[in-house]
């Protein structure tokens, strides 16, 4: 399965839908290939290293997402990601 973790865009929200040792490490182990949108989880204290260290991967953008048929991990929706 393929997971995307996302940046929340909703203002003052600084949560994370997935640490990297909560989560990602998990799935990541059980042969999961997680993205994660860059920076998604610095406002948590999660920079992109935790989450590379945990055996994600780093996207620059959420566009990256659309096209991959992705099960996407977010706390709030967000208008601006097409995911057809």
């Amino acid at each position: 399965m393929k997971v995307g973790i996302l940046k929340e865009i909703k203002k003052a929200e600084n949560r994370v839908c997935m640490t990297p040792a909560g989560g990602v490490e998990v799935l990541a182990d059980r042969g999961h290939k997680i993205l994660v949108e860059s920076n998604a989880g610095l406002n948590s204290g999660f920079a992109n290293q935790m989450y590379l260290d945990a055996g994600a991967s780093i996207a620059d953008e959420a566009a990256t997402f659309s096209p991959m048929r992705t099960w996407l991990c977010m706390l709030k929706s967000r208008s601006r990601l097409n995911t057809k």
